[in-house]
């Protein structure tokens, strides 16, 4: 299973709250190069899941700290 459909499916499985999508995003952020992490989320902002996108906000968001770039994104 890959890294993108690993955290479509736990993000799906979230009905209440958003603690565990911003836990997800941050273990992306945590174990993947910049490029990498910026990719996923945009993968993950075409998803049919609102909770994955959401996911990919997250990780956006942090990227946006290290690369203004990745705020381009959000518009």
């Amino acid at each position: 299973m890959d890294r993108l459909q690993t955290i479509e499916e736990r993000a799906a499985r979230t009905a209440n709250g958003f603690k565990d999508l911003e836990a997800a995003a941050q273990e992306v952020l945590d174990s993947e190069e910049l490029a990498c992490s910026k990719e996923l989320a945009l993968a993950l902002l075409e998803s049919d899941a609102h909770q994955a996108r959401c996911v990919a906000t997250f990780i956006i968001g942090g990227l946006a700290a290290a690369d203004a770039r990745a705020r381009d994104a959000l518009d």
